[in-house]
């Protein structure tokens, strides 16, 4: 099963340099948002920043890693953007950094 921490190693294969965090958002190994901040990023559009990562992961998406969202930016966008988490199967609103912090604080527990 994919962990986050599979996920920022795969990156840092093509991006070395790179500002990676993996966020587990179910907490199934199945899907991920991945927020990526390089250099490398700088002048290129949103498609070929998600292409440039995709490709890593090709061979895992859709059985493996079932979804990936990806906020691959440059420094400067980064700054200004902030680091909301987004859950591509979340019915469409958005960040759910809540239900990340409920799963969190529920493994606490047990």
């Amino acid at each position: 099963m994919p962990t986050p921490e599979w996920i920022e190693e795969e990156v840092r294969h093509i991006l070395p340099d790179a500002d990676v965090t993996a966020t587990d958002l179910t907490g199934g190994g199945d899907h991920f948002h991945l927020r990526v901040v390089d250099t490398s990023f700088e002048g290129m559009t949103r498609l070929t920043r998600q292409r440039v990562i995709l490709a890593r992961f090709k061979e895992h998406i859709p059985h493996t890693v079932h979804a990936l969202d990806i906020q691959a930016l440059a420094p400067s966008q980064a700054e200004a953007v902030g680091a909301n988490v987004f859950h591509p199967h979340g019915g469409g609103q958005g960040a759910h950094v809540k239900s990340i912090q409920r799963r969190m604080e529920r493994e606490a527990r047990e």
